[in-house]
């Protein structure tokens, strides 16, 4: 359990840049990964963008006052 509060620590203070691509070495299927992305983004509250292989990009809009990094 230590390693999974690590990695939400870690991925909640990455997760001020707005977007976060991850790479999960453990998993070698994407429904593994998807499975973990969700895990993760409900933990930290952000959402998955996407996932391919086991590479996933999470994103989790600015808090308020702050100003957007990206515009779509």
């Amino acid at each position: 359990m230590p390693d999974v509060q690590k990695a939400v620590s870690d991925v909640q203070s990455m997760l001020a840049s707005e977007l976060v691509k991850l790479k999960f070495v453990s998993c070698e299927k994407k429904p593994d990964a998807q499975v973990l992305a969700n895990e993760l983004a409900a933990m930290t509250g952000a959402a998955v963008a996407e996932c391919i292989g086991n590479e996933c990009l999470l994103y989790r809009p600015p808090r308020d006052g702050q100003a957007r990094k990206y515009a779509i």
